[in-house]
Formats: C-alpha cells, sequence, structure tokens
C-alpha cells in the first residue's frame, strides 16, 4: 500500500486529479488491510474533491469497519449512502446484514431484512443463510425454521 500512497501522492503533485475509482481502490486496500482510518481519510477526499463515491465503495468502508467491530461507523456510512441516493443491492444489504450479525446485533439484521423485503427486493440464500444460523447461535431455532419455511413459499 505504501508503494500505491507514493504513486497517488505523485499524481497529485503534477497536478492530476484521481477520480472515485482511484480512490476507492486505496478505500478497499486499507480496508481489507483493517486500516480503517487510512480508509475514511481517503473517502474525506473522495467527497472534498467533489467525487461521488459509488456502490463499491461504500461497501468496502461498510465492511471494512464492521469487520473492525466499529458498527457505529459502518451504519453511518450506510445512512450517508442512502441520504446521497445511492440505490441499494442485494450485495450492499448482504454486507450489512452480515455484518450487523457478527456484531451481535441481531435485531439490528433482522429489521434490515424486513426492510429490504418491504422495498420489492427478494433476499438471497446468501442473506437468509445467515440470518438463519444467527438465530440457531442466539439459541432461537423457531425463528430459524419460519424464516427457512417463509423461504421455501
Amino acid at each position: 500500500m505504501e508503494a500505491a500512497r507514493t504513486y497517488l501522492d505523485d499524481m497529485l503533485e503534477s497536478g492530476l486529479q484521481p477520480d472515485a475509482h482511484t480512490y476507492g481502490a486505496f478505500i478497499h486496500g486499507f480496508s481489507e488491510a483493517g486500516k480503517m482510518q487510512m480508509a475514511d481519510r481517503y473517502f474525506s477526499e473522495i467527497l472534498g474533491s467533489g467525487l461521488e463515491p459509488n456502490d463499491t465503495i461504500y461497501k468496502d468502508l461498510i465492511r471494512g469497519h464492521f469487520k473492525k467491530g466499529n458498527v457505529a461507523k459502518a451504519f453511518s456510512a450506510f445512512i450517508c449512502m442512502l441520504a446521497r441516493g445511492i440505490l441499494l443491492d442485494m450485495k450492499t444489504y448482504n454486507v450489512v446484514i452480515i455484518g450487523l450479525l457478527k456484531n451481535g446485533k441481531m435485531q439490528e439484521a433482522v429489521r434490515i431484512f424486513y426492510e429490504l423485503c418491504g422495498k420489492g427486493l427478494l433476499p438471497d440464500v446468501c442473506t437468509c443463510n445467515a440470518l438463519m444460523v444467527g438465530m440457531y447461535k442466539e439459541g432461537d431455532a423457531d425463528k430459524a425454521i419460519q424464516l427457512y419455511e417463509d423461504m421455501c413459499m
């Protein structure tokens, strides 16, 4: 990542303005490496330069914060995404739901699940499987079985 940062600095020094995809590559890399302070820095640079982050950039940022246990920051990025009018797809909902579940936020995950269903999106196997596993882990086998039965209908 150091070489990439040097490359970005060289771009800026020579008067070239990175686009959102360039910043997005940094956000992805730093998020994967668990360096969320740096990912946040580049996200702020996107916003500060007037560029629009795309859904992939938001997903990387959200996923990275959830991995580090920063539920509030992950959810803040999710809310920011909604406020900017970026359309949420099933992959985005999966990132949020799975992140909430991995951080012990079952009620919030279920609320988001019903929100996506209410918007007419069909949850995929990944979403339902994650919720069922979470329900079983919390000792709520009845809800997991009900979700499974609802999926089969």
